[in-house]
């Protein structure tokens, strides 16, 4: 569980080993990502590919869960 309670970017762009869920429990983030920005709201998620560069930006009191997985 990620808890952002000042907003604003939580890591530099990067990329990650596994595919990644990214659930919204409260608030709203900004996923930049393939040159798109795409915003995830309460209740929604968002699949980022392994190997995908990309960065979140969050407002103010957000949290979210984010959940690695390998495919079979």
């Amino acid at each position: 569980l990620f808890v952002n309670n000042k907003g604003g970017f939580s890591f530099k762009k990067h990329k990650d080993d596994t595919n990644v869920y990214l659930y919204v429990v409260k608030g709203k983030k900004h996923v930049y990502m393939n040159d798109s920005v795409i915003t995830v709201s309460k209740g929604e998620g968002i699949h980022i590919p392994k190997g995908v560069y990309h960065k979140v930006d969050s407002e103010p009191d957000t949290w979210a869960l984010s959940i690695g997985y390998f495919d079979e």
